[in-house]
């Protein structure tokens, strides 16, 4: 993901981590070029994430519902 995407995430969000799809809880800022970070909760299991920077996730693309 780049970082200008990330930016605009807020709360809610769905991304993909390690190949599983998550919500993100909050995000937080570094401060200095390495930001943004994610808090993010595992939607299969409900489990929080320690905070996992942008540049590990990928956005979740919404499945085609057309079959």
């Amino acid at each position: 993901m780049e970082k200008h995407t990330a930016i605009r995430m807020l709360p809610g969000s769905r991304v993909v981590f390690r190949g599983k799809l998550y919500e993100v809880v909050s995000v937080r800022s570094a401060g200095g070029m390495d930001g943004p970070y994610f808090r993010l909760r595992n939607l299969e299991h409900g489990t929080p994430t320690d905070l996992v920077s942008y540049k590990f996730l990928e956005s979740a693309q919404p499945r085609d519902r057309s079959a």
